[in-house]
């Protein structure tokens, strides 16, 4: 197992939140025994799919589809979490060609801890609106006001990177009101929501300095914008703004790092 996805696996919040999420409002989804074909959209942290989505909702699958647009990722999740009804495919929920054969296809979809990278919010949703069949739902669980999304938020008022960030181009979900915005969102996108609910939680993980480094990959919507001779410097002071808000037993943790083409 790369090294990305052994650190993903211990210190994703995703898997807390998603475990917690279903328990909470799983009985909300509307299950039965007539077999669907259910999507994963996005299965960063593929652990997922595989140990908490599937064991709830195996009875009701004729087959499950997990997707992302990284193919590490997809090659990762074949070589180590094959199961039975389970398919991993390399797919660009964003930006993906091959489209057609999406839409109208899934009689469930989930999405989890992802929808917070994903800019602008409201594609996101559309695509899943066209890819869900008429009468059926979507589960989304979405991170909002983490550390990360906190940190760049800042750099975005300030005056060295002001001019290469909007808070548009930031993170959508970072709001005073996460569960009036998500909900209104919905609406626009024509589902009608069962329930749009926020609540606080904590995460406990490891090397989280490793961690925030790893993800730099999953930034590209944000550095892009950046000039490349200023990157470096971007992400190291993003990084060192996490590990000030975040808790350590011990003395906090300084960061530097270097990006490689």
């Amino acid at each position: 197992m790369s090294k990305f996805n052994t650190l993903w696996t211990r210190t994703s919040g995703a898997t807390k939140v998603t475990t917690s999420s279903l328990e909470n409002y799983g009985h909300l989804l509307k299950l039965n025994p007539h077999k669907k074909e259910i999507l994963h959209s996005v299965c960063v942290n593929y652990t997922i799919t595989k140990n908490i989505l599937f064991p709830s909702i195996k009875d009701h699958a004729k087959q499950v589809l997990a997707i992302d647009k990284r193919k590490d990722f997809i090659d990762l999740a074949n070589e180590i979490n094959k199961v039975d009804k389970v398919e991993y495919q390399v797919f660009d929920t964003m930006g993906s060609d091959d489209f057609e054969n999406m839409e109208n296809r899934f009689g469930q979809i989930f999405s989890t801890c992802i929808a917070e990278w994903l800019v602008p919010n409201r594609l996101l949703l559309k695509r899943c609106h066209e890819m869900l069949k008429p009468g059926n739902q979507i589960f989304v669980v979405i991170l909002t006001n983490t550390a990360i999304q906190q940190s760049f938020y800042e750099q975005a008022e300030e005056k060295g990177w002001k001019p290469y960030l909007s808070k548009k181009t930031i993170f959508e979900t970072y709001t005073k009101n996460p569960q009036h915005y998500f909900e209104k969102l919905l609406k626009e996108n024509n589902f009608k929501p069962d329930i749009c609910q926020s609540a606080n939680t904590t995460v406990d993980g490891e090397n989280s300095p490793d961690m925030l480094h790893l993800i730099w990959p999953m930034y590209e919507q944000f550095w892009n914008c950046i000039p490349d001779k200023m990157k470096e410097d971007f992400v190291e002071e993003n990084v060192n703004r996490c590990l000030k808000k975040m808790t350590y037993v011990g003395e906090p943790k300084k960061y530097s790092m270097s990006l490689q083409k």
